[in-house]
């Protein structure tokens, strides 16, 4: 960002809120589940506290983030109900995480290739052309 005054308070204030949702999840609920839960909401949190400087730095705001972002986060949505799903088929416990992990790449996959997202298809000329360098 260029500004560091600003960039080491958000980072200070991003790390104290992680930790402490982190702390909550572990000591008040003791799952894993909560602790997915908590980061999920942690990640929320950081995404508000880096609004405001990437706003008033870059005139960025919410509408061009959500703009910009809204097509992956749908993949990723398809992506999760269908792994889900999958899940609750009764196979080996080995045979269904390897299903799931070859069903959500190709799911989020496809999900991208039909919303015609830009990030997506950017990625994967970024992978084309590092395989021509190497």
């Amino acid at each position: 960002m260029g500004r560091s005054d600003l960039y080491a308070k958000q980072e200070v204030l991003r790390r104290v809120l992680m930790l402490s949702v982190l702390a909550v999840s572990v000591l008040a609920f003791n799952s894993v589940t909560a602790i997915a839960a908590g980061f999920v909401f942690s990640a929320w949190l950081d995404a508000f506290v880096t609004l405001r400087p990437v706003k008033m730095l870059l005139g960025y705001g919410w509408r061009e983030q959500l703009r910009d972002t809204w097509r992956s986060a749908l993949a990723s949505a398809v992506m999760a109900a269908a792994v889900y799903a999958f899940g609750l088929l009764a196979l080996p416990l080995l045979v269904k995480l390897c299903a799931q992990v070859l069903l959500g790449g190709a799911v989020y996959a496809l999900s991208n290739l039909a919303l015609k997202n830009e990030s997506f298809f950017y990625l994967l000329a970024m992978l084309r052309k590092g395989r021509r360098n190497a």
